[in-house]
């Protein structure tokens, strides 16, 4: 995997709430088109991490440096820069500083190509199912509210657009027939199909899951690995993955990243991961005699 580009690095990262250091100098790199799994006990800081890459956070310190193309940006400073009086003469930039003061940084992070699922599944429960996918859509719309007051052909066939799209991703995961049902009323295995959905209508680069693997059987937990490893494939994306169902992890992932209170204390492939004495005290359990 050497020679592959990197599209996520992560440098000397940490978190603190107060006196509680949720990350303490995190480092690794995650490759473009592969599947990198974060694991570790609870508490030990997967969730923050993500919260930082998608914006919800703004690290104490370090680097997140993200490189989906060619142009690269450093998530860190995207969303950490204060805001400055001089500020006021770029609306757009004085705009996107008071907004993440105020509500956090996500859309910054989705615009830059991340998109995520949660732990706890946060869907329009009172939306349906297309609606939702269709929300996703509205950092990529090319339109404004004076083409939607005079109906123009541009936003007629930027409606049209979106519909189609959101439809694409429907019949990826499988929610087609479920197009037109409230959110709330899915089953929850296909609830967790339609965060995934929503997630890609975003057009991501990367897609990180929180996860996505909880409260779901065996049944649906070996549908999802074979999903995930279907969108890498056919969509040129890079997919992390908080999980604790292990064979999910060692099946499908390409690298592993061990944390254990905010600290990494291993990474390497399944089979380096599954010897490691570290993680295996840490996190998979150790034999007693």
């Amino acid at each position: 995997m050497t020679n592959v580009p990197s599209i996520l690095t992560v440098k000397n990262l940490s978190k603190r709430f107060g006196g509680i250091v949720a990350l303490k100098n995190v480092n690794f790199i995650v490759n473009k088109g592969t599947i990198t799994a974060l694991i570790g006990p609870n508490g030990a800081g997967k969730t923050t991490l993500f919260n930082c890459l998608t914006g919800f956070y703004c690290a104490t310190h370090g680097e997140l440096l993200f490189q989906p193309y060619d142009k690269l940006i450093n998530i860190q400073k995207m969303l950490g820069e204060p805001f400055r009086l001089s500020d006021a003469i770029n609306p757009i930039s004085s705009f996107s500083k008071l907004y993440f003061k105020m509500f956090g940084g996500s859309h910054l992070a989705t615009r830059a190509g991340i998109a995520r699922t949660f732990q706890h599944i946060r869907l329009f429960r009172e939306m349906t199912v297309i609606e939702n996918c269709l929300v996703a859509q509205h950092l990529h719309a090319k339109r404004n509210v004076l083409s939607g007051l005079f109906n123009t052909k541009d936003f007629q066939q930027s409606e049209k657009n979106a519909i189609e799209y959101a439809y694409y991703w429907l019949e990826k995961l499988n929610l087609t027939p479920q197009a037109n049902r409230l959110a709330g009323e899915l089953p929850y295995g296909k609830q967790r199909h339609l965060e995934i959905a929503r997630a890609m209508c975003t057009k991501p680069s990367l897609l990180c899951l929180d996860e996505p693997a909880a409260g779901l059987n065996t049944h649906e937990s070996l549908e999802l690995s074979e999903l995930i490893q279907t969108l890498r494939r056919e969509n040129n994306i890079t997919v992390i993955l908080i999980e604790h169902d292990m064979s999910l992890v060692m099946k499908i992932s390409d690298h592993i990243i061990v944390l254990d209170h905010g600290v990494v204390i291993s990474e390497g492939s399944a089979q380096q991961v599954r010897q490691d004495k570290r993680v295996i005290e840490a996190y998979l359990g150790v034999a007693h005699e």
